[in-house]
């Protein structure tokens, strides 16, 4: 197949392309060097020269050439992790064409269709009127407007090609003489059909009065037509908009072999880790997770990429709203029973044997009136409770009865290795009157 050679491209293979502001680990490692000009070198003579196909359209801008960092993402699930696959970083060749494309824009087109038409027929009379008269003595550049004010139906921008083209020079004496300087732009393609039918026709008597035939000896004669209107309609036309290309130029391949040990993770929890790798094989090695800080060995034999990683310290998070399953404040026996469950996934384990899960809590009571309305509400108890498995439960024995009472509540976990003591945001139970 035949090849266009970009000589521009050959020369942008030879460029070094600058590194990101991150903390890379680069080598001195002379056969990955060795190797990493052995692939550009032979990129460079089968790729980017003969880079562009003969189907392939010409850049209209002068093409980008860059070499963009791959992402390897880990998602660390455990505390020995390990990982082995192939990346790709790739060289990718931007540029913009101008595309043609069919668009449309309205515009008035005249028709044909089957009308009743008015002739006016109209003799003597000088057409005295102040239409004509503010017409006449207007300044050249008013003209076009005293026009359109004149006649109804010519609008501004036909009124500026008729006095541009000459028309109206001298004022018509009669109606006759009035219809035939329009029928004239007509014929010339000054004034649309349309535009002659609504002045002659559709407002023939407006026209007739304002432009000062309306005292002479005329009569009206109806006749079977094809009328002329003028429509809008969608017309086509060639427009162009700038359309993003690319290509990829040339692409390096990097085996990958990570271990990261030591991520303090309970078993519902995945620590997503994500590095950048340049085209000489760099790594940014400034990279921390959400839940663990660790720190890095990176090293490179070749192709091939070897990360470890260490975590050296848990984050603690807060312990999420939503790890609240339901409250439940009921008469139970007839005792006032406040209760809150927790998502069990949330209950400390083995893996953090010091942790505790707190529930502090505030009653609030409220004596009902005699139709029974409840006033203010006031602090009656303020406590603690501690979970038992996925459960924390309060019996109150203390509540005069005739009182309605709620709970305001948080539930914190404290002690904790991976979360740290940060109460979940307050919450209100339902409402129970004491009987």
């Amino acid at each position: 197949m035949k090849k266009i050679a970009i000589a521009a491209i050959a020369i942008a293979t030879l460029t070094l392309p600058s590194i990101k502001a991150h903390a890379w680990q680069e080598t001195t490692d002379k056969n990955f060097y060795d190797w990493t000009f052995e692939q550009s070198s032979w990129q460079a003579k089968n790729n980017f020269v003969n880079l562009l196909n003969i189907n392939d359209r010409a850049p209209a801008s002068t093409p980008d050439l860059k070499w963009e960092n791959a992402i390897l993402t880990l998602n660390v699930n455990n505390n020995d992790f390990k990982y082995s696959s192939a990346i790709q970083v790739q060289q990718i060749m931007r540029w913009t064409e101008k595309e043609a494309f069919t668009d449309y824009r309205y515009e008035y087109v005249d028709k044909l269709q089957n009308s009743t038409c008015y002739k006016i027929t109209c003799s003597g009379g000088t057409g005295k009127s102040e239409a004509w008269n503010r017409f006449y003595s207007a300044p050249k550049a008013s003209k076009a407007d005293a026009l359109a004010d004149a006649v109804k139906g010519i609008g501004k921008a036909t009124a500026e090609k008729l006095v541009s083209g000459g028309y109206f020079n001298s004022k018509p004496r009669s109606w006759d003489e009035f219809a035939q300087e329009i029928r004239r732009a007509e014929r010339s393609g000054i004034i649309q059909k349309g535009a002659a039918t609504d002045i002659l026709d559709t407002y023939r008597r407006e026209n007739a009065a304002n432009l000062g035939y309306n005292d002479q000896s005329c009569r009206e004669e109806a006749y079977s037509c094809q009328k002329w209107v003028s429509v809008l309609e969608p017309v086509p036309f060639t427009n162009y908009r700038t359309k993003n290309y690319q290509k990829v130029a040339d692409t390096r391949t990097f085996n990958i072999n990570a271990n990261i040990r030591g991520a303090q993770l309970l078993s519902h929890e995945t620590e997503v880790l994500q590095f950048e790798v340049n085209e000489n094989g760099g790594v940014n090695s400034d990279i921390n997770g959400e839940l663990n800080r660790y720190k890095y060995d990176i090293s490179r034999d070749g192709s091939t990429i070897q990360i470890n990683g260490q975590a050296i310290g848990r984050n603690l998070i807060d312990i999420p709203q939503n790890s609240i399953s339901r409250d439940i404040f009921s008469l139970m026996n007839g005792k006032p029973t406040f209760a809150v469950e927790i998502n069990n996934k949330y209950v400390p384990g083995s893996e953090d044997p010091e942790s505790q899960l707190v529930l502090d809590y505030t009653v609030l009571i409220c004596k009902r009136g005699f139709l029974g309305i409840c006033g203010s509400y006031k602090n009656h108890k303020t406590a603690q409770s501690i979970f038992v498995g996925a459960r924390a439960a309060v019996t109150f024995e203390d509540i005069p009865r005739g009182h309605k009472a709620y709970v305001s509540y948080t539930v914190s976990r404290r002690n904790s290795k991976f979360y740290n003591a940060k109460a979940t945001r307050q919450r209100n139970s339902d409402s129970v009157t004491i009987r």
